[in-house]
């Protein structure tokens, strides 16, 4: 394929961002996996000193149980510089590594990879890893592994035209994957917004109780405060429900907000009356 139809598939990534991020991850791993014909790969994205595992796909192991999956979710590698790992080095260097004989490298430390291979059966045989380099601040996010490039079960070494592909395909996918990170840090942001709202309309709950029915108080100003409130949390809940953010992200502090709506409302309504 030429390199400059790689283009034509920004908008088919770029879109992906109303999924989670683990979703997302699924989608892109998905899509360069069968482009290349490889079996299997990971994901890794950067978490403080470490990469930290998220995303394994194998078509020959498709059937792996989801407790072996979950316990992956654990896995952290240390970026060390001197580490023999081939994700951490291809994280340091911010550059492609590619190896297409596993059992006879030296080079790099595949001593997990061999333990997986022979606890589910599986042979590990050629491996292309490529760092994930956000294109505005020139920081690698993470790595992208691909694992056993085959056709009619027969291991094919990777090439020159999967390695320019590659870098076009990982660039499109860290501008992906860095907004939709930062769409998820927005919403913890207005998240964290949205309990200080719930403290502050508790406070309001609380002075409307003790208001004796004989006490006379404008109530416009919590009114228009309400509104305005309700018309953010259209947009919230707008986002909420495209899954842009965490599923559980918002669930207590938004139902606790309109429950509080409601009774300040239920409030106000007794105290004119």
């Amino acid at each position: 394929m030429n390199i400059d139809n790689i283009i034509n598939t920004e908008d088919n990534i770029i879109h992906l961002d109303n999924y989670s991020l683990d979703k997302l991850l699924e989608q892109l791993l998905f899509y360069i996996r069968n482009h290349i014909s490889c079996d299997a790969g990971t994901i890794y994205l950067r978490e403080n000193n470490y990469l930290r595992f998220h995303i394994f796909q194998n078509d020959t192991l498709i059937s792996l149980d989801d407790d072996t999956k979950a316990k992956s979710k654990n896995i952290r590698l240390s970026l060390e510089n001197n580490s023999k790992l081939i994700a951490v080095q291809a994280y340091n260097s911010s550059s492609i590594i590619t190896v297409n004989n596993i059992y006879e490298n030296s080079q790099y430390d595949f001593s997990k990879t061999k333990e997986f291979d022979k606890e589910f059966k599986y042979k590990s045989n050629n491996m292309l890893v490529i760092p994930l380099v956000n294109p505005e601040t020139m920081i690698t996010i993470g790595v992208i592994q691909l694992i056993n490039k085959m056709q009619d079960d027969a291991y094919l070494p990777f090439t020159d035209e999967d390695t320019q592909y590659l870098k076009a395909f990982a660039t499109l996918a860290s501008i992906s994957i860095v907004k939709l990170q930062n769409n998820i840090l927005g919403m913890q942001s207005i998240n964290n917004n949205l309990l200080e709202l719930n403290k502050n309309l508790n406070t309001e709950i609380i002075d409307l109780k003790e208001l004796k029915s004989t006490e006379k108080r404008n109530f416009n100003h919590l009114q228009n405060n309400i509104q305005t409130v309700k018309s953010a949390l259209k947009s919230i809940k707008l986002q909420k429900d495209l899954n842009i953010n965490d599923p559980h992200l918002f669930n207590e502090s938004y139902s606790i907000l309109l429950s509080n709506i409601n009774i300040i409302e239920e409030e106000i309504s007794k105290k004119e009356s």
